[in-house]
């Protein structure tokens, strides 16, 4: 075979696997369009501009989204943009983002304080589309989510790695001034999760305590056993 022909092949060949990947992930004026789209709505919508943008489009997961950035509140949400979905037919979870944001905001400030940044809060929800308020009365008042949504989040106390010494000695009084915490802060979730996370954000230890156990901690060794399984569990992978 020729070189000019292998050389055909490879072009070809390569052609090809730009356009599947192209097909899976968009293209790349596709990512510039859609990022500039989200950024339109989101201003238009919501009055102010996000500063970062990241795209995304899964054939698996459904339509483009991009996920966007709330420089003033820290954290993200996405916009579901579509490939040729008009900017008023598109559609995000801001509200359930900032929802989240608002209710682990003082539990996060104490963890932070309690270990030196070494740790935060995070609520995992399961709202989809809130109904039970509107952006503006959360703006109002933002103790409307803890009253509408009891029970509807789980709660995430991420620690990372030397939060664990000497193979597990894990430190139960900070602990449960953590879970006690939670409580304080007028949290009322459905489950309560504990992740170690090692240096590259790879978790090495969960502990999760089901709210039907709530009542029975009352004291840092109530927490023993919850971590004592996990911690079997963990050491038999």
């Amino acid at each position: 075979m020729s070189k000019t022909k292998n050389s055909i092949i490879l072009i070809v060949v390569i052609l090809v696997l730009f356009l599947i990947i192209c097909a899976c992930k968009g293209f790349p004026w596709e990512h510039i369009i859609a990022t500039s789209r989200a950024k339109k709505y989101v201003t238009e919508k919501y009055q102010f501009t996000p500063t970062k943008a990241k795209y995304y489009l899964s054939i698996v997961d459904g339509p483009q989204r991009v996920l966007l950035y709330n420089d003033e509140f820290d954290f993200s949400f996405s916009v579901s943009v579509g490939r040729i979905l008009p900017i008023n037919k598109m559609s995000d979870d801001y509200l359930e983002r900032l929802t989240e944001y608002y209710m682990a905001r003082d539990l996060n400030d104490y963890i932070k304080k309690k270990t030196n940044n070494k740790g935060k809060a995070i609520i995992s929800s399961s709202f989809g589309r809130i109904h039970d308020f509107t952006l503006s009365e959360l703006e109002e008042n933002t103790q409307i989510a803890f009253e509408k949504l009891q029970e509807k989040y789980g709660c995430i106390i991420s620690l990372n790695t030397n939060m664990i010494k000497n193979n597990y000695n894990i430190n139960y009084d900070l602990m449960y001034d953590i879970y006690n915490n939670v409580f304080i802060t007028g949290l009322n979730p459905r489950n309560i999760s504990f992740f170690y996370n090692d240096k590259k954000g790879k978790t090495i230890l969960y502990v999760s305590i089901d709210k039907k156990h709530f009542f029975d901690i009352n004291s840092p060794d109530d927490l023993k056993s919850f971590f004592e399984e996990a911690i079997k569990n963990t050491n038999k992978k």
